[in-house]
This record gives structure tokens, C-alpha cells and sequence, in this order.
């Protein structure tokens, strides 16, 4: 099964080659499971699937293992964390044309278990910590105790604590090893942009944000003739800083995720702009869009709105306010109804040639946006 794995799949052959398989015949209620570090336990229900679906099978729990999912879980619910990563897995392996056993978590579950807030394309895009949050934020985490059951270990959980070893580095550096054993038979699987995304190594947001309000075109100098050293002439100017006239927040209020980041992103707007002397402004939207005073926000920690989510109205609120090399900075969800729309696009586009940056921080999707605008993942 290895060697023909190894053949039609290198990447999953090659990760496959690096787990212990043993037997577990007590569990009667999973096809297999893992210990959370190198071993994937086979119970009887996985024998009575067929070659093609044991292939998948085996393929999915030491995924499991790859996508180092125990240590990612954290303090999360291990029984929706599974769900959440089982949708992942299973969609990046149909992709990769295994054939998942029937009643096999996927997206469009997903999309049934959360009353169909989100179409199936939105899900297939999200990461396991993204579906996650949907399942939870939608209340559904107790009503699904009995979905995915067929998949996991007792209790859905993946094994006990470490064991001393670092397994997290260890598979960092298989599955780096596996992505290369692919790329020299000319073999990569579908879905590299995930694979890419879990060997990069991760930049947290506010450092991204630093960088795009200060690194953009837009962005002014100013001097001083104050010296900082009495050796320094009095001729030559003394600090040079870099500054900007306004930056402009444009906060989803529609969006239920939104209120856990609004208090620490705008601390991080406010410290960034002590440094470059610029002024923050407000503007609150959901299917309208309401002015908002930064302190007063930040001390009741929510803005006006809850309606729908349509963003034209704030731009076109923005474009008269702001004035050319402002920065925009937009907070959201990233689910929004009109994001798509020709005119709304245009605008986008607009406005960010206008601006000195133009930013847009998403706790949940990545929506399609211009080439200009510098998307940012709040994790």
C-alpha cells in the first residue's frame, strides 16, 4: 500500500513512510486514530473499507499527524477542533483524487452544520482555525457530538502529552522533507498553497501591520533641526521621522468576530501612530456607516451597526473625508455581500491609489481584493 502510494502520491507516501501503524481492536467506533506524535492506530472498522478507502484513510490520519493539528488545537475543544480539521484534510484529499469513506467530514457538512451561513467555496478556502470559529461562533458545538465519530479515537482526542520529544519540529521538517521528495519526481499535490502556508514560517500580524502603514509610497518625511548630540553641527538636521496626515479605520460592525479584535488592533494603530505623528479616524459601517470617537470605542470595546454587510457606503463616506496619502485600514470578517461588485472593486482600487496604504485586516476570509491593498490575517 506504501509502495503504490509512494507511486501515485509522493508527498503523502513520502510522510506516510515516517509513521508507526499498529492495531487497535477495543475501538469500534473510528476507522483509525492517532497518538499525536508518529503512530496511527488501524481498528477493525478499517479493514472492512476498501482498498481505495483504506489508502484514504491511512492518508488522512497522518495528515493529522504533518499538519501538526494536536499542537495547533491549543485549549480549543478537541471534538470541534477535529471536526474543523477533518474538513480540511478530507477536501485537500479529494482534491488529490483519493476516495474519502462515505459520511467523511467535507465542506459542504460544514456548510449544513452551520444552517448554511456560508457557501461551500467560502469553507474550502478557510483553515482549520478558521471553521472552527464558524462552528462555534454559530452555537452548534454541542449539537455535532455525534458527527465525524467514524474518523477518530475515543473521545476524538489525539493521544496523551508530549513526551519530552519535539514533534511539532519533527514533522515541520517531514513535511518539508515530503514537499521536496515531490517536487523532484515533478509530482506536487493539489492544494500547494496550503502546503506552502504551513512550511512558511509565521509573521505575526501586528509586525505586518507596522510595516504596511510605514513602508507606504505615500508616507512623508520630517525633519527637525533639534540635535541629539552636541557634536552634531548646528547646521545638519537632527532627527528625521516619517509621518502621515490621517489614518483612516473603517471597522465591520456587522461582523460577530470583529469585537474579540477591535480593542487590540486599534491599540496597535495608536502606538504606531505616537511614532509617526498622524491623526486616527473612525468610521464604523455595516449596511450604513457611522462616525466614531477612537476612545469612546475602545473603552466600551464594540462600534454601531450589526446590519448587513455592505461596504460601498463607507467608501464612498471615506472618498470625501480623506485627504491624498492618508492610510485606510479596514477591519472585518471578510464576509462581505458586495465585495465582488464592479463598482464596489473600482473603488477599492480607487481609494487606494489615493492613499499613502491601504489595508485590510480580516479575521476570517480573504476576500478578492485589488493588487494595491495589503491583506492581513488576524490570527
Amino acid at each position: 500500500m506504501t509502495a503504490s502510494l509512494l507511486l501515485k502520491a509522493p508527498f503523502f507516501g513520502s510522510l506516510v513512510m515516517k509513521c508507526r501503524f499498529r492495531e487497535d481492536t477495543k475501538v469500534q467506533n473510528a476507522y483509525a486514530y492517532t497518538d499525536g506524535k508518529e503512530t496511527v492506530y488501524l481498528t477493525p472498522l478499517f479493514f472492512r473499507l476498501s482498498p481505495q478507502e483504506r489508502v484514504a484513510v491511512i492518508a488522512h490520519e497522518v495528515l493529522h499527524l504533518a499538519f501538526r493539528h494536536k499542537v495547533r488545537r491549543g485549549s480549543r475543544d478537541p471534538h470541534v477542533w477535529n471536526i474543523a480539521t477533518d474538513c480540511v484534510i478530507n477536501e485537500m484529499l479529494i482534491q488529490n483524487r483519493f476516495t474519502i469513506p462515505e459520511g467523511a467530514i467535507t465542506a459542504r457538512v460544514i456548510v449544513s452544520l452551520t444552517n448554511y451561513k456560508y457557501d461551500e467555496s467560502t469553507i474550502k478556502q478557510m483553515s482549520a482555525e478558521q471553521i472552527y470559529e464558524i462552528l462555534v461562533e454559530c452555537g452548534i458545538s454541542d449539537s455535532i457530538r455525534g458527527c465525524g465519530e467514524m474518523e477518530h479515537g475515543p473521545s476524538g482526542d489525539e493521544g496523551e502529552e508530549g513526551d519530552g520529544v519535539n514533534w511539532d519540529e519533527i514533522w515541520k521538517q517531514r513535511v518539508a522533507e515530503a514537499v521536496t521528495t515531490a517536487k523532484m519526481v515533478g509530482r506536487l499535490p493539489a492544494g500547494e498553497g496550503l502546503l506552502i502556508e504551513l512550511l512558511k514560517p509565521k509573521v505575526d500580524w501586528r509586525t505586518l501591520l507596522r510595516q504596511a502603514i510605514i513602508q507606504g509610497p505615500g508616507l512623508q518625511k520630517r525633519q527637525t533641526w533639534i540635535r541629539p548630540n552636541r557634536r552634531i553641527p548646528n547646521d545638519v538636521p537632527g532627527y528625521i521621522s516619517l509621518t502621515v496626515n490621517n489614518i483612516w479605520c473603517l471597522v465591520d460592525s456587522s461582523g460577530s468576530m470583529v469585537g474579540k479584535s477591535l480593542n487590540q488592533v486599534m491599540s496597535e494603530v495608536n502606538e504606531i501612530t505616537k511614532k509617526i505623528g498622524a491623526r486616527v479616524n473612525m468610521m464604523s459601517w455595516d449596511a450604513d456607516v457611522y462616525e466614531e470617537n477612537v476612545q469612546q470605542v475602545l473603552s466600551r470595546r464594540r462600534v454601531r451597526g450589526g446590519g448587513g454587510t455592505v461596504i460601498m457606503p463607507a467608501l464612498e463616506a471615506l472618498e470625501k473625508k480623506m485627504h491624498p496619502n492618508d492610510v485606510i485600514i479596514v477591519l472585518s470578517d471578510g464576509m462581505i455581500f458586495d465585495i465582488d461588485d464592479v463598482n464596489v472593486q473600482s473603488k477599492l482600487q480607487k481609494l487606494a491609489r489615493y492613499a499613502s496604504s491601504a489595508i485590510f485586516l480580516t479575521t476570517l476570509a480573504k476576500p478578492r481584493l485589488p493588487a494595491n491593498w495589503t491583506v492581513i490575517k488576524i490570527d
